[in-house]
């Protein structure tokens, strides 16, 4: 299991197949999964923000890509940052291993991880509701505000 869940020391935790807690530096979801994968690179389940809420397409296809096909992650339940275009993604290349993860959730964790809460996992926004998402997102200040990462994430390399 992987979790980001940083301290005021910049380090991030990883809970080992073991159970044993190990830290390391990392920034960007990427480098947290490759730095988990070399202590254990079966992960399990990775729950957390994700910090894609301004991602742009070929951003969020890469990042999907990376965790379903690169690392095989074996669960998913991102988090409130993530972003409403990557929920999407990510639930459509997880399917069934996707769990809804928002303002509520009680994520259970095991050989089986579930998600209780009174949302639908299913819920997905559709191509117009997206649109407006991105639209809004844009006339926002988030992408000023959220510093060099966010904006990073948002740029196409």
């Amino acid at each position: 299991m992987c979790t980001n869940e940083e301290s005021t020391s910049g380090l991030t935790y990883f809970a080992d197949n073991s159970g044993q807690r190990r830290a390391f530096r990392a920034t960007g979801l990427e480098a947290i999964v490759a730095e988990a994968a070399k202590i254990d690179p079966h992960i399990h389940f990775l729950t957390g923000g994700f910090h894609l809420v301004v991602a742009q397409d070929p951003v969020i296809e890469k990042v999907t890509t990376a965790l379903h096909d690169t690392y095989k992650v074996d669960y998913i339940a991102p988090g409130h940052c993530t972003g409403e275009p990557t929920f999407a993604a990510l639930q459509a290349a997880f399917g069934d291993r996707y769990l809804y993860a928002g303002l509520g959730t009680t994520l259970g964790v095991g050989a089986n991880p579930r998600a209780e809460s009174d949302r639908s996992a299913a819920y997905v926004m559709d191509e117009s509701d997206l649109r407006s998402y991105r639209t809004l997102l844009a006339q926002s200040d988030d992408l000023d505000n959220n510093g060099p990462g966010a904006v990073q994430l948002a740029q196409v390399k």
